[in-house]
């Protein structure tokens, strides 16, 4: 009775054994799943803040020349506003054609001029400031909103991966306490086999 009560039981835990390599082998996979989908979360905010902070630094740059060829055009303007419009000119290409063509009278409007030319290049320095300062407030907004969206798309994955490695270790300490159950039955029926065999020494 013995020997087929072990066998028994070490069919049953063969087939537990079984279901919970199944098991395994499914929290496994979920697992290496949970990883990937955040490995590619990850990579495509990742992605997202690159492209963003490209596209701003870009914007920031184009928005930093136009203000400085504008305090340009407006310092040139302050001195031969007049001038450049009677010879129907922009203001700058006026005094890049009147320093060709008379320095003198280039040097001498400029010296005139001088407080109100450094007044408007001032101004656009003080614009490019502005729009540096712009930059930094836009590219710091867009890294905060890339790690609160990794907060609320990773977190999730990180969760449902640490609930998969707490089952995935409680499977496997049931697996070695099934293991140690078979070692226990295999034991029981080696010991019963033994019983059974006749005593050829006359031994009682």
């Amino acid at each position: 009775m013995g020997f087929l009560t072990s066998n028994f039981i070490n069919l049953m835990l063969t087939r537990e054994q079984n279901r919970l390599n199944a098991r395994l082998t499914s929290i496994m996979s979920r697992i290496r799943s949970a990883k990937r989908q955040s490995e590619n979360v990850e990579r495509q905010i990742s992605n997202n803040l690159r492209m963003q902070q490209n596209s701003i630094r870009a914007y920031g740059s184009q928005m930093m020349q136009q203000a400085q060829l504008s305090s340009q055009m407006n310092a040139y303007n302050s001195i031969f506003g007049a001038q450049a419009q009677a010879a129907g000119m922009d203001p700058m290409a006026y005094a890049q054609n009147l320093m060709q063509t008379d320095n003198s009278a280039f040097t001498k409007a400029m010296s005139t001029g001088s407080s109100v030319f450094s007044m408007a290049l001032s101004q656009g320095q003080q614009s490019t400031a502005g729009i540096q300062t712009w930059m930094q407030s836009a590219l710091s907004q867009a890294e905060q909103e890339a790690e609160i969206a990794k907060e609320m798309q990773l977190q999730p994955l990180k969760d449902l991966a640490e609930d998969l490695e707490v089952e995935k270790t409680q499977i496997e300490a049931d697996l070695q306490l099934n293991k140690q159950w078979k070692d226990s039955a295999k034991e029981d029926v080696k010991n019963s086999v033994e019983s059974f065999k006749p005593n050829y020494g006359g031994n009682a």
